[in-house]
């Protein structure tokens, strides 16, 4: 006689498990997508802002427009992950003269910031930071001040008063009193990022190396299209003190700004006292960047205005032998 087998029978003799696994593998391809898909980005994000700043906006444009199309396609028209896109669409139009086009793209990004009022506080100061740039462009200074305050007080916020983060803002917001003819003001504020600067390299070369040593240098790879921005970080001793491409190229110009400001001022009958420091500053950024022979060119800038006055400052004369002995 043929036996008959019970369903209970059959239900233990076909397990399940290759079911879960198959929703588990989609579950992981899942992830896998999401997190290549954030890497793009990333990258996109990364090379768009080291092209606008390389003054390459027509590359900055064309990485815009892909990051805004990949943006879409993930997240839909009304999300505020689409306002890095919009921001970069809209510098790179400033940067080609295309005023009212970045006009367009920044209220796009000011609209989704205005429907999303709970987005996060190092979106929004991004916002005010462009938003800023363009009022000054257009010569609304009165409008351009308002938003570079709006973008400290929200990188701040963010990022804590004494960050590298917020520095920014206060560059930018000391250009507008420059263009206003308020040098005063404009010089406070430029001194102030200098002095953020240059606690920040301080405190890396505190944690990077031990009274006497030499620091550790900063070793940036080169970013592609195809690299992760994780690949392109300055690797130091300490991940504290990191500062990606696009961060170092910002350090870069707004010191060599406010150095060139400086002379400039100096050669005109102002005292030369602050010019040392942005030298000494200087130094500082490009030991953190590994370019010895800059450290040594402004180091030796430095010391020479220094015993130029008619009271050498001791601790300058000091702290510039330190810091030209360690790259020696």
């Amino acid at each position: 006689m043929k036996k008959v087998r019970r369903q209970s029978d059959l239900d233990r003799a076909s397990p399940k498990l290759p079911f879960i696994n198959a929703a588990e593998g989609r579950l992981h391809q899942k992830k896998q997508t999401q997190m290549q898909q954030k890497q793009t980005i990333e990258t996109f994000l990364l090379n768009a802002r080291r092209a606008l700043l390389e003054g390459k906006f027509d590359a900055a444009y064309a990485t815009g427009t892909e990051l805004l199309r990949t943006a879409v396609e993930i997240h839909g028209m009304n999300s505020t992950e689409l306002i890095p896109s919009y921001l970069i669409l809209g510098a790179a139009c400033m940067g080609l003269s295309r005023i009212p086009q970045a006009e367009k793209y920044l209220s796009q990004a000011q609209w989704l910031l205005l429907k999303n009022p709970s987005c996060d506080n190092s979106v929004k100061c991004r916002v005010f930071r462009q938003l800023g740039l363009l009022y000054t462009a257009q010569r609304k200074f009165e409008k351009a001040r308002h938003s570079l305050a709006e973008d400290i007080y929200h990188s701040s916020m963010t990022y804590g008063c004494s960050s590298v983060d917020v520095a920014a803002g206060y560059y930018h917001l000391g250009n507008v009193f420059f263009q206003e003819d308020r040098a005063e003001v404009g010089n406070s504020l430029h001194d102030h990022v200098l002095k953020v600067w240059k606690e920040f390299f301080q405190a890396s070369r505190s944690t990077s190396s031990s009274p006497g040593t030499k620091p550790t240098k900063a070793v940036v790879s080169q970013s592609s299209s195809q690299t992760s921005i994780a690949q392109s970080m300055v690797t130091l001793a300490t991940d504290d003190y990191s500062l990606n491409v696009v961060e170092q190229i910002e350090a870069i110009q707004m010191l060599q700004t406010i150095r060139m400001s400086r002379e400039k001022q100096t050669s005109t009958g102002l005292s030369p006292l602050i010019l040392i420091d942005v030298y000494y500053t200087l130094c500082l950024l490009y030991e953190f960047l590994g370019n010895q022979s800059l450290v040594i060119e402004y180091g030796e800038k430095a010391r020479q205005l220094n015993n130029s006055q008619e009271v050498p400052d001791q601790q300058v004369t000091e702290n510039l032998t330190l810091l030209l002995n360690s790259v020696s």
